[in-house]
């Protein structure tokens, strides 16, 4: 009785493997767009701490002075003077919750915009602001 090995078996299924995954790979990599965004488009600061994108699609750069809004053409930008003070809040992270809340992480504590009403509120560990 003729054998062929075991080999022989596998290779048609590891050739079809490689090619689906060279397919996929070649498909993905050509949606990948990458655009620079600088001072010129509105972003003041360029040492970017933290990036998120929120549930309507803007984009949220956090810097060491400040959070930037992006939509994909213009900036808005947001800053926390510190009390007492000319200096503003070091943005850490950008977080959005499940009511659409934005969160913002700085060295001064917690602030919480709310986009619907245009409001925001402090949470600063000692008192509420």
């Amino acid at each position: 009785m003729h054998t062929r090995p075991r080999i022989l078996f596998k290779l048609p299924a590891l050739i079809l493997a490689v090619l689906m995954l060279c397919t996929a790979t070649q498909s993905q990599a050509g949606n990948v767009q990458f655009r620079h965004i600088t001072e010129k488009q509105g972003l003041k600061h360029t040492w970017v701490q933290h990036i998120t994108r929120d549930s309507k699609g803007f984009m949220w750069f956090s810097t060491i002075y400040g959070a930037y809004r992006y939509d994909g053409y213009n900036f808005e930008e947001y800053v926390f003077p510190i009390e007492e003070g000319t200096e503003v809040a070091r943005i850490n992270i950008v977080h959005e919750d499940t009511s659409g809340a934005i969160w913002f992480g700085t060295d001064d504590g917690l602030y919480r915009h709310d986009p619907d009403k245009g409001t925001f509120i402090h949470y600063n560990g000692h008192r509420n602001s």
